[in-house]
């Protein structure tokens, strides 16, 4: 095992949870307009458990005040974390915690970090040839949703997923404003919500009030899935663990490697797997030439940098 996964291991193993849950929320942080943007996006964005502390870039003031946790997941999507380490691309002295940044992400790791992170991917469990009756859908009805597809391209392609004669709910709660509060989601809603019922119709059961979306019973045994991939706020859905924890399975989830990594157990039935971060894939230098290039504030919280993103994702300059 590698130097960076033995400390990662280590501290895991020796973690104790009552300074982790103290840690967890003696929250200090630097923009309240950061942390209640990503709010609005509950519950997907809604914190768990686990000892390397997942959380969100939102939930530190700055690079000393992570310090206080040796090991940080960040939860967040592409958008956030290109501003975060577009911000911070070089290291500052005496840094000593170690970041996990979802797999998917790994391309905008700057290299000169790479001794200050490892990566994770999810491992959910997998529909396989279970005798499925009924089937949970989830998202959110916002802009990031529909960045590259309709809603009908989007049930097309859940057509292909699931059965004709299967349950289907839908968890999808509709916001006036989500992310942003100066942009109006509703226009999204009516389009996708007519697609939907003349699709369904009876056959589906439908949720909308984000509030709650947690409180629905949750049949065990069921199948799972996103309503349309959207890792650009956040990058480890919340919701993707209720379901796991409620032995659901997820409908074609991503292959995990997990050779040459460390495996821990989130539930029964899903696990977080580590691993070292490869430093060849970093496509991070090109992409600050173009943030350069624009003359552009990186910041989260401005919708110039989400548009910048988006643009950068459809010209194949960042790859999620």
């Amino acid at each position: 095992m590698r130097v960076m996964l033995e400390k990662i291991d280590n501290y895991i193993k020796n973690a104790h949870d009552e300074v982790i849950l103290w840690k967890r929320w003696d929250i200090k942080r630097a923009s309240n307009e950061y942390a209640e943007a990503m709010s609005r996006m509950y519950p997907f964005t809604h914190k768990y458990y686990f000892e390397a502390n997942p959380s969100y870039i939102c939930d530190y003031k700055n690079l000393l005040d992570m310090q206080r946790q040796p090991v940080i997941m960040l939860q967040d999507g592409v958008i956030n974390l290109t501003a975060f380490f577009a911000q911070n691309y070089r290291v500052p002295p005496n840094f000593k915690t170690i970041l996990l940044i979802n797999k998917r992400f790994e391309s905008v790791i700057p290299p000169s970090w790479k001794d200050y992170v490892a990566t994770y991917e999810i491992e959910y469990p997998k529909l396989d040839k279970q005798d499925i009756k009924k089937i949970y859908v989830y998202g959110m009805l916002v802009s990031y949703s529909f960045w590259f597809q309709s809603p009908k391209e989007i049930l097309d392609e859940l057509d292909k997923k699931i059965s004709k004669n299967i349950e289907i709910e839908f968890m999808l709660p509709i916001r006036e404003r989500s992310f942003f509060i100066t942009q109006d989601e509703t226009k999204y809603v009516t389009p996708f919500l007519e697609e939907l019922y003349e699709r369904y119709g009876k056959r589906m059961t439908l949720h909308t009030n984000y509030d709650q979306l947690l409180n629905v019973q949750i049949k065990k045994g069921s199948a799972f899935c996103e309503l349309v991939d959207t890792p650009y706020i956040f990058g480890d859905n919340y919701m993707s663990h209720v379901f796991s924890h409620n032995d659901c399975y997820m409908i074609n989830p991503p292959h995990v490697d997990k050779k040459d990594a460390l495996v821990y157990p989130l539930s029964l039935n899903h696990n977080v797997i580590i691993k070292d971060f490869d430093k060849s894939k970093s496509k991070f230098n090109e992409f600050m030439v173009e943030v350069k290039s624009q003359r552009l504030d990186p910041s989260p919280i401005a919708r110039k940098y989400h548009i910048f993103i988006k643009d950068c994702i459809e010209k194949g300059l960042l790859k999620v």
